[in-house]
């Protein structure tokens, strides 16, 4: 859980989870889809600082519960209070952040569901969410990450203020394929003409380079001083930078604000930075799995 501070939050009020994952490698695997056709389903869900996606849930016996929709996170994350009151036995872990690693603890959860979804018996952090609520305004229960929400394709429509659960394809999308080896999704694009990869985080309010993977490409753009922000692993530091032109599916986009996070070199993370969907000015983002592609609208 990441945030920063002072004159970069007025622009980004928080960017959620800038990188909350144990490994790429060890990160829970998406469970086998039908290929049958599925009725659509769709859910109301609230947007807040006009990025972050919350939607209500099930956790064990306790329902209409506040989620976080975080497709930067895996595992999946859940506030201490609910597995207090769900009674779970916690166990010692690593959480992996920007800022380095941080003592954490693990709970086995029997049972989550979002919509159509139900996750049953699997692994999640357990954290202190309670500053959400201070800052949201309404409680939240965890930040649900795609160890859960990667078992069926869907759309975050943040126009429609809903998500929807097996969409039907829109002909106005920009397509872009993404990494099939990763948990997570990975987009590779291009920013004046040089190459990144990118981690697609719905709970990133912007673009975000890590100066370990990228700073040697990203350091002449920087534009203002840096300044000081705090994440899941202690603290760091963030200078804006203008990036310029980005590649994307094939379409050319100008963006004159970023940000270069001054992180913690981690082995094995496989990417350069954060996306969130709303950088480059779209409106919904669609995830299909099977396809190993996502696909947006402006």
């Amino acid at each position: 859980m990441n945030r920063p501070s002072n004159g970069f939050a007025k622009w980004m009020a928080f960017f959620l989870v800038i990188f909350c994952l144990v490994n790429p490698k060890e990160a829970t695997g998406r469970a086998n889809r039908t290929e049958a056709s599925r009725p659509r389903i769709k859910l109301p869900i609230r947007i807040y600082h006009d990025y972050l996606v919350v939607v209500k849930g099930r956790i064990g016996t306790l329902t209409e519960q506040n989620l976080i929709v975080d497709t930067g996170t895996a595992p999946t994350i859940l506030d201490a209070s609910v597995v207090g009151n769900l009674g779970l036995k916690v166990s010692k872990g690593i959480l992996e952040g920007v800022g380095g690693d941080k003592p954490s603890q693990v709970a086995m959860v029997p049972d989550l569901e979002v919509g159509p979804i139900q996750r049953t018996g699997f692994q999640v952090f357990v954290g202190d969410l309670s500053f959400l609520k201070r800052d949201l305004g309404i409680p939240i229960a965890g930040i649900v990450g795609l160890d859960v929400l990667g078992e069926r394709d869907f759309r975050l429509d943040y126009a429609a203020r809903e998500i929807v659960f097996d969409p039907t394809e829109n002909e106005n999308e920009v397509l872009v394929p993404f990494e099939a080896h990763s948990p997570l999704v990975i987009l590779k694009l291009q920013v004046d003409k040089e190459p990144f990869r990118l981690l697609l985080d719905t709970g990133a309010a912007g673009l975000i380079f890590f100066r370990s993977e990228a700073g040697s490409r990203m350091e002449r753009k920087a534009a203002f001083d840096e300044r000081n922000g705090t994440g899941v692993g202690g603290s760091f530091s963030v200078r804006e930078i203008n990036p310029g032109n980005i590649l994307v599916g094939g379409k050319r986009f100008r963006l004159e604000k970023a940000f270069l996070a001054n992180d913690k070199s981690m082995d094995d993370r496989g990417f350069d930075g954060l996306m969130g969907v709303g950088a480059l000015g779209f409106k919904s983002v669609t995830f299909h799995f099977a396809e190993h592609t996502v696909s947006f609208v402006k």
